[in-house]
């Protein structure tokens, strides 16, 4: 998970979930999941306080305080029920063994391309649970080479309740390893990438593995609007608040109204002016075009790039998978509670907040740091890892078992389709492939990075 400190800045670890990414058209049909007298929560208080003493709110501080509140936000109160079918939502590694697993292999590849460096760093961003760690580190293990190379894992997650998760998904794999090599700090938690970066240790024997699992796409959004005399910002502010000039209603929130509302600031603000200028695609977007801009995930990008073609490095590999697309998004930005998407003042710092990923956006970060593949569908990245060989060896060994064998082994097939299914998360998601120079970017007579392939059938 990715956890914010109040400054805003990147501290890294708001896993970034599985949910059904929700078109434009579902996204309006916002539900309150409130039915009793509505009570705003400690969240809603700070939000309106801050809006009362200081005026309209970005619709990234927002989020920091709804997600990041280092006592009430959604990932820092060990009373929010986050994952699985009691929680919110349910990601992709939880899902299946295979997602992690095929992404394990992936860097398995890279790091062969390489030249097999003989250490590896693991970089994992938002890890949840652990699950996906969890998972890459048991693939890995199947091959001892690379298994004697990984020294550290490097877990990005600054809410000390996710953490507890992670150690305790993450503990029985860990006893193994650090018996097995005598050294008790194979994983290690950082507050950021910049703890990674300055506090560890490169050469050119050191290869780097990054996963980045619905990271981006929890990471806070400025929302500009395109108007005549350049880029307004969308803010957040009260009924009463007397500095905000003109007030957009929200009918998307079904019964029990939230006091919070939208507002575009009256005239061009810098913060505006200097966001939709990041990118020159921003510039051919017609008048009152929305626009969704994460600061934070153009840093981590570019971040990322410099951690996989690190100069004194042997190379690297990244991958980033969440919703979205490579185009810029405005109207994206959603809550989810129970597994429902709900309006997104519903109970502040209790729902989770989302926005699409801009694939485009992130690649322009990237720029020459290091060498961008993709994105491509989740389906196709998968199918074309051979996940239906992986899944029929799975449904073979639970068929061969006496107990619940035909139930495990359909269980097992239909986890793996929900992954692929090209109406849902199959096309729904995005992978996009991040390599650096290294030794070589490329393994012998390898022309493209697989399965980034163009013209790759889908």
């Amino acid at each position: 998970m990715y956890s914010w400190k109040l400054a805003g800045s990147a501290s890294s670890a708001l896993r970034v979930r599985a949910r059904r990414r929700f078109s434009a058209a579902h996204a309006l049909r916002y539900v309150s999941t409130s039915q009793a007298a509505r009570q705003p929560t400690n969240v809603e208080k700070i939000v309106r306080d801050t809006i009362k003493a200081t005026g309209p709110m970005s619709v990234s501080t927002y989020m920091s305080l709804c997600l990041g509140h280092p006592t009430e936000g959604y990932y820092t109160n060990p009373a929010n029920p986050v994952f699985g079918t009691h929680g919110d939502f349910i990601t992709s590694p939880e899902i299946s063994q295979v997602f992690g697993e095929l992404l394990a292999v992936w860097h398995l590849s890279r790091w062969l391309a390489a030249g097999a460096p003989p250490r590896i760093r693991v970089v994992e961003l938002g890890p949840g649970r652990g699950t996906l760690a969890a998972d890459a580190l048991r693939t890995w293990a199947q091959f001892p080479a690379c298994a004697a190379a990984i020294r550290e894992l490097y877990l990005v997650e600054t809410s000390p309740p996710m953490r507890a998760l992670q150690r305790k998904t993450l503990a029985p794999l860990l006893r193994t390893l650090e018996a097995e090599r005598g050294q008790a700090d194979v994983v290690r938690w950082r507050d950021s990438l910049e703890d990674v970066a300055e506090n560890t240790h490169v050469d050119a024997q050191t290869f780097t593995m990054v996963l980045a699992h619905e990271f981006f796409d929890a990471l806070p959004v400025h929302v500009l609007e395109k108007c005549e005399d350049g880029w307004h910002e969308i803010q957040i502010t009260t009924a009463s608040d007397p500095t905000s000039k003109t007030i957009i209603k929200n009918p998307l929130l079904i019964s029990l109204p939230s006091p919070l509302h939208f507002a575009r600031s009256p005239a061009p603000t810098p913060i505006a002016t200097l966001m939709g200028g990041t990118s020159p695609r921003f510039a051919a977007l017609p008048i009152g075009a929305r626009l969704e801009v994460s600061p934070a995930g153009f840093k981590i990008a570019r971040q990322v790039a410099e951690l996989v073609n690190h100069p004194e490095g042997a190379g690297g590999s990244a991958l980033i998978i969440d919703y979205g697309k490579d185009t810029a998004f405005g109207n994206s930005l959603r809550a989810f509670r129970k597994h429902k998407v709900v309006d997104v003042f519903e109970l502040p710092g209790h729902c989770d907040l989302t926005a699409n990923v801009d694939f485009a956006f992130l690649k322009e970060a990237i720029g020459d740091a290091a060498t961008s593949h993709g994105p491509i569908p989740q389906r196709a990245f998968l199918q074309n890892m051979n996940i239906e060989a992986r899944v029929a060896q799975l449904t073979l060994a639970a068929r061969q078992r006496k107990a619940n064998a035909d139930a495990d082994a359909l269980a097992v097939a239909r986890a793996a389709r929900r992954l692929v299914d090209p109406a849902g998360m199959g096309e729904q998601y995005k992978v996009l492939g991040v390599t650096g120079t290294g030794v070589r970017a490329l393994a012998d007579g390898e022309e493209t990075v697989w399965p980034f392939v163009p013209d790759l059938k889908r």
